[in-house]
Parts: C-alpha cells; structure tokens; sequence
C-alpha cells in the first residue's frame, strides 16, 4: 500500500468535514441574523405602536398636540422596555431618530403647558406650527428610515395618506 492510497481518502475526509462545518457555521451566522432583523421589525412596529396617538395622523386641532410623557406606572415601565429594546435591537440611526422624536414631542408639549394659556394667540399659533412641524419631521424620518431598514419602502406597501 503506498502512500498515496491512504492520503487521498484521507484528505477527502479532511475536505469533507470543513465543508461541513463551513456550511454550519454559515448557517448559523443567518439564523442569528434572521433573528436580529425578526426582534427588530418588531421592535420598530412597537416603537411606532406606542407613540402617542397623535402620531398616527397630522391632527389640525392644536389642542391634541399636548402629551407630558408617561404618567402611570405601567406607562413608565413601557417606555423603559423600549429604550432597553432601542438600545439592544435597533440600529444606532433608528435608536437616534426615536430620541429626536421624542424631544420633540416633549418640546410641542412642553411650549403648549408653559407659553400657551387658554386659547392661543396668532403668535403663538405660528410658533407651535413652526414647534410642530420639527415634530412632524422628526417623525417622519424614524418612520421613513424604519421602512428604509425593512426594505417596506420598496415591496409596494400601502402607506396610509397620513404618512406623505
């Protein structure tokens, strides 16, 4: 028996076995990678979830624009979840632009408890609009960069008027 009898099924047994564990290993590498993209779609459709209702529409009426942030201890605990889902799942764009929504949500709030008192005057009226179009467009960049992440912005999704 020489030796290239025995190094030939040899090495075919070598070959065979880093195959393997190649295609395991890369197996692998996209089953964590699906699970990361599921817990984030998920993750972003709670975000925009659990905004306040507001959110949902452009609203005309300027009194619905008042939210103080979370008041109830369940509220509170929510919002805790998902900055701890943020800071786990959520790319650090998404993360980013789900902060600057908030600050500005927090911001039309804010202006509407401290400046505004009955019925708003013109001047004030400009200025909330001016307050709540930088909410509308913090807004609308999570929502656009979350579609963007999903690829939902281009598999011909139906997007509700409110959101153009």
């Amino acid at each position: 028996m020489n030796v290239a009898e025995t190094l030939i099924p040899a090495l075919a047994i070598v070959a065979t076995t880093v195959t393997a564990l190649g295609g395991w290993w890369h197996q692998r590498r996209i089953g964590e990678q699906a699970r990361v993209w599921e817990r984030r779609a998920d993750l972003y459709v709670e975000l925009l979830t659990h905004q306040h209702p507001y959110l949902a529409t452009r609203g005309t009426d300027w009194w619905t624009f008042r939210y103080f942030g979370p008041e109830t201890a369940e509220e509170y605990e929510l919002l805790r979840t998902l900055s701890a889902h943020v800071d786990v799942f959520a790319t650090e764009e998404v993360a980013r632009l789900w902060r600057e929504a908030l600050d500005r949500i927090f911001d039309v709030s804010f202006y509407m408890s401290e400046e505004i008192v009955g019925e708003p005057s013109e001047e004030e009226k400009a200025e909330l609009a001016l307050i709540n179009e930088a909410r509308s467009r913090a807004v609308g960049a999570l929502r656009e960069r979350i579609r963007r992440e999903l690829k939902t912005d281009t598999q011909g999704v139906l997007r509700p008027r409110s959101w153009n």
